[in-house]
């Protein structure tokens, strides 16, 4: 069983030698030290899949458990992943896993995640000759009435009912929800160059990062007023946004 708690993800299977016993496994040394506290002995293994290795009781795990559901006190599991790289390969088992459900869409990852995925999993949706025309960019698609989806770097994936391009490069969105939550959580502002590519666009951050924007496939409606998002996004962030 794989677990991915806030604080590190594990491997549970039972334990061959030790009947009542599980073999617990983890990438990380801290994840089992987080999950496992008290001075339980964590064993490196050099050569095994897992680096990490505890072995604990069946009743000590299920009270590891409890203690993990007990402390739920959030409404967004990535969100709240306190540690970035935890929390960017979290996003990263998100989106895979997000290719499972039925009817949904999602562009593909960067080569170096998925270079042993099959072809057929690298699907998306093609931009016709008369798309790319008329959406060079995000903010003119946001502003002929779509609705983009993008992976934010910390954030995860986030719909984007408005979406603007900056000056000077990037671009700025309000979330989902905006109208309804006055939270400063819901404007963002990803400062990089923008690039067109076969599946929407692309922004590279001044961290390095790629960001993929695409235009969500069943096109639903905006979310409030366009004009009002532009105001927000420019008085929260203190930025200057073009007429797109």
């Amino acid at each position: 069983m794989w677990v991915f708690a806030r604080y590190g993800f594990i491997s549970a299977i039972t334990h061959k030698d030790k009947p009542g016993s599980l073999l617990v496994q983890g990438r990380c040394l801290e994840h089992l030290r987080a999950l496992f506290p008290g001075g339980t002995e964590v064993t490196q293994v050099a050569n095994a899949d897992y680096k990490y290795q505890v072995t604990v009781s069946v009743d000590n795990f299920k009270s590891a458990m409890l203690r993990q559901i007990e402390a739920i006190t959030y409404n967004d599991f990535r969100n709240a992943i306190p540690d970035h790289k935890y929390h960017d390969a979290c996003n990263t088992v998100w989106r895979v896993m997000h290719r499972l459900q039925p009817g949904s869409y999602m562009p593909p990852c960067p080569e170096h995640l998925l270079s042993d995925a099959p072809e057929e999993n690298h699907k998306s949706l093609q931009l016709a000759d008369n798309d790319a025309n008329s959406w060079a960019t995000p903010g003119t698609a946001s502003a002929q009435g779509l609705v983009l989806m993008l992976d934010h770097p910390y954030g995860g994936i986030r719909m984007a009912p408005h979406l603007f391009d900056v000056e000077g490069g990037g671009i700025a969105f309000v979330d989902d929800g905006w109208t309804i939550n006055d939270s400063s959580h819901t404007v963002h502002y990803l400062e990089g160059k923008v690039s067109m590519t076969a599946d929407g666009w692309t922004v590279i951050t001044s961290e390095k990062k790629m960001v993929p924007i695409w235009i969500m496939e069943d096109r639903p409606r905006q979310e409030g007023d366009r004009e009002k998002a532009r105001q927000i996004l420019e008085q929260s962030l203190r930025i200057k946004i073009p007429n797109n």
